[in-house]
Protein backbone atom coordinates (compact mmCIF):
# COMPACT_ATOMS: atom_id res chain seq x y z
CA UNK A 1 0.00 0.00 0.00
CA UNK A 2 2.96 2.47 0.97
CA UNK A 3 4.38 1.64 -2.09
CA UNK A 4 1.62 3.01 -4.31
CA UNK A 5 1.55 6.25 -2.52
CA UNK A 6 3.28 9.52 -4.07
CA UNK A 7 5.25 9.91 -0.70
CA UNK A 8 7.39 7.22 -1.65
CA UNK A 9 10.21 9.13 -3.00
CA UNK A 10 13.39 10.77 -2.01
CA UNK A 11 14.63 9.73 1.76
CA UNK A 12 11.39 7.63 1.99
CA UNK A 13 12.22 5.58 -0.85
CA UNK A 14 16.00 5.19 0.41
CA UNK A 15 14.59 3.82 3.69
CA UNK A 16 12.10 1.19 2.43
CA UNK A 17 14.65 0.19 -0.10
CA UNK A 18 17.08 -0.45 3.30
CA UNK A 19 14.27 -2.57 4.72
CA UNK A 20 12.91 -4.32 1.20
CA UNK A 21 16.48 -5.80 0.41
CA UNK A 22 17.48 -6.46 4.03
CA UNK A 23 18.24 -9.94 4.23
CA UNK A 24 18.66 -9.43 8.36
CA UNK A 25 17.12 -6.93 10.22
CA UNK A 26 18.68 -6.03 14.06
CA UNK A 27 15.51 -3.93 15.55
CA UNK A 28 16.75 -1.94 18.46
CA UNK A 29 13.67 -1.37 20.91
CA UNK A 30 13.04 1.27 22.90
CA UNK A 31 10.38 -0.92 25.13
CA UNK A 32 11.58 -3.33 27.86
CA UNK A 33 10.43 -6.62 28.05
CA UNK A 34 10.83 -9.98 30.39
CA UNK A 35 9.41 -11.98 33.10
CA UNK A 36 7.42 -10.68 35.69
CA UNK A 37 5.62 -12.92 38.14
CA UNK A 38 2.85 -10.02 39.16
CA UNK A 39 2.41 -9.21 35.28
CA UNK A 40 1.99 -11.54 33.07
CA UNK A 41 1.47 -9.32 30.10
CA UNK A 42 5.36 -8.46 30.27
CA UNK A 43 5.93 -11.50 28.91
CA UNK A 44 3.61 -12.02 26.73
CA UNK A 45 4.87 -8.70 24.86
CA UNK A 46 8.24 -10.21 24.15
CA UNK A 47 6.69 -13.45 22.79
CA UNK A 48 4.66 -11.57 20.23
CA UNK A 49 7.61 -9.73 18.89
CA UNK A 50 9.56 -12.54 18.73
CA UNK A 51 7.07 -14.54 16.62
CA UNK A 52 5.33 -11.94 14.98
CA UNK A 53 6.37 -8.19 15.25
CA UNK A 54 4.20 -5.98 16.47
CA UNK A 55 2.53 -5.17 13.39
CA UNK A 56 3.53 -1.43 12.78
CA UNK A 57 7.42 -1.05 13.45
CA UNK A 58 8.36 -4.34 13.56
CA UNK A 59 7.27 -7.27 11.10
CA UNK A 60 8.98 -10.16 11.20
CA UNK A 61 9.48 -11.07 7.21
CA UNK A 62 12.80 -11.07 6.88
CA UNK A 63 15.10 -14.45 7.01
CA UNK A 64 16.48 -12.97 10.34
CA UNK A 65 14.89 -10.36 12.37
CA UNK A 66 17.24 -9.72 15.86
CA UNK A 67 15.51 -7.72 18.48
CA UNK A 68 17.18 -5.89 21.31
CA UNK A 69 15.10 -4.04 23.91
CA UNK A 70 16.13 -1.16 25.84
CA UNK A 71 16.56 -3.42 29.35
CA UNK A 72 19.25 -5.82 27.33
CA UNK A 73 16.51 -8.70 26.40
CA UNK A 74 17.45 -10.57 23.08
CA UNK A 75 15.21 -12.01 21.06
CA UNK A 76 14.73 -13.29 17.05
CA UNK A 77 12.65 -14.20 14.33
CA UNK A 78 13.95 -16.77 11.54
CA UNK A 79 12.02 -17.31 8.42
CA UNK A 80 13.60 -19.87 6.65
CA UNK A 81 12.38 -19.85 2.73
CA UNK A 82 15.30 -17.82 1.87
CA UNK A 83 17.63 -20.68 3.53
CA UNK A 84 16.92 -23.69 4.69
CA UNK A 85 16.17 -23.75 8.41
CA UNK A 86 18.65 -25.86 9.95
CA UNK A 87 21.49 -23.35 9.10
CA UNK A 88 19.49 -20.55 11.59
CA UNK A 89 19.26 -23.50 13.95
CA UNK A 90 22.74 -24.58 14.00
CA UNK A 91 24.27 -20.37 13.56
CA UNK A 92 21.62 -19.71 17.15
CA UNK A 93 22.92 -22.81 18.71
CA UNK A 94 26.71 -21.89 18.37
CA UNK A 95 25.80 -18.06 19.48
CA UNK A 96 24.15 -19.39 22.38
CA UNK A 97 26.31 -22.37 23.48
CA UNK A 98 29.73 -21.26 22.49
CA UNK A 99 30.34 -19.17 26.16
CA UNK A 100 30.71 -22.63 27.69
CA UNK A 101 33.50 -23.75 25.73
CA UNK A 102 34.83 -20.44 24.84
CA UNK A 103 34.70 -18.50 27.87
CA UNK A 104 34.38 -15.25 26.65
CA UNK A 105 34.37 -13.35 29.94
CA UNK A 106 36.94 -12.12 32.54
CA UNK A 107 36.97 -12.71 36.02
CA UNK A 108 34.70 -9.06 36.43
CA UNK A 109 32.04 -10.50 34.14
CA UNK A 110 32.90 -8.69 31.32
CA UNK A 111 33.70 -9.81 27.79
CA UNK A 112 37.46 -10.00 27.21
CA UNK A 113 39.09 -9.12 23.60
CA UNK A 114 39.58 -6.07 22.06
CA UNK A 115 36.90 -3.64 20.81
CA UNK A 116 37.94 -2.94 16.82
CA UNK A 117 35.14 -0.96 15.76
CA UNK A 118 31.49 -0.52 16.57
CA UNK A 119 29.19 0.81 13.99
CA UNK A 120 26.64 2.97 15.07
CA UNK A 121 23.13 2.78 14.48
CA UNK A 122 21.19 4.82 11.90
CA UNK A 123 17.55 5.32 12.41
CA UNK A 124 15.88 5.66 8.91
CA UNK A 125 14.64 8.51 8.12
CA UNK A 126 10.89 9.44 6.73
CA UNK A 127 9.42 12.44 5.57
CA UNK A 128 5.16 11.76 5.94
CA UNK A 129 2.43 13.71 4.54
CA UNK A 130 -0.87 14.07 6.07
CA UNK A 131 -2.21 11.20 3.89
CA UNK A 132 0.65 8.65 5.48
CA UNK A 133 -0.05 10.11 8.77
CA UNK A 134 -3.80 9.35 8.51
CA UNK A 135 -3.01 5.66 7.22
CA UNK A 136 -0.82 5.18 10.37
CA UNK A 137 -3.84 5.73 12.77
CA UNK A 138 -5.67 3.05 11.17
CA UNK A 139 -5.25 -0.67 11.75
CA UNK A 140 -4.19 -2.53 8.77
CA UNK A 141 -5.54 -5.73 9.80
Amino acid sequence: MLRKLPSVSGVNKESLSFIESALEVIFLDDGETGYDENNPRFYDREYELALTGDGYKLWCDKPSVYIFTKNGRFMCNAEHSVVDAMIYVHVREYLKYHEAFEKPYGPDGNCTGDVQVVPKPERLCWQLDSEVRDLKKKPLL
